[in-house]
């Protein structure tokens, strides 16, 4: 399977370092590489079960983390830990590409949702912030990955999800997501 991702809708551009696979579900780690001006950003969300580690290698990464959309700006050799339930999103404002790794611990499905995502733009499918624009790939990616809507009630998107991921499996949804991937789509 390929370790080499773009989103071609943003422009993202993603290296596996460290499958879930070879880690055993312990962790999923990624490099990543933004453009410059890249204030596509995911809306402001946060994970459920596992922590994200953003490290800066080269350029300037932008978060807002916390209730309290705390602001903030890494540079090279600088990281932040986001911990589960942490509200978080992140974007490249500077005038010079960012590369920074992301570690995702335990990595439960967060390979798979990721590759989703990026194959489903590959595909045409995803909104113009990159993410899935039909709410069935929506709710079936939400689940895998553990991500969830900041200020919406949790209890009200899982539920909402929920019945929208059986429906999409019920109608063969997951199966044709999986056919997107390239090689053994399971890893």
């Amino acid at each position: 399977m390929t370790r080499k991702m773009e989103n071609p809708v943003t422009g993202v551009k993603v290296e596996i370092l460290v499958s879930t696979a070879e880690s055993q579900g312990k962790l999923f780690k990624i490099r990543s590489t933004m453009k410059a001006r890249q204030m596509n950003r995911a809306p402001y969300h946060y994970h459920g079960h596992f922590s994200e580690h953003f490290r800066v290698v080269e350029g300037q990464l932008n978060l807002i983390v916390g209730d309290n959309k705390e602001h903030l700006t890494l540079k090279a050799g600088e990281s932040y830990l986001v911990k589960p339930l942490c509200p978080h999103t992140f974007w490249n404002e500077s005038s010079e590409p960012v590369t920074y790794t992301v570690e995702v611990t335990p990595a439960k499905q967060f390979e798979k949702a990721l590759r989703l995502n990026h194959a489903l733009a590959a595909a045409g499918k995803a909104s113009p912030k990159g993410t899935p624009s039909n709410i069935f790939h929506m709710a079936i990616l939400a689940q895998l990955g553990d991500t969830w809507l900041y200020g919406i009630p949790i209890g009200l998107q899982k539920s909402a999800f929920f019945i929208a991921a059986a429906v999409a499996k019920g109608v063969g949804m997951d199966k044709k997501l999986q056919a997107l991937l390239p090689g053994d789509g399971n890893k």
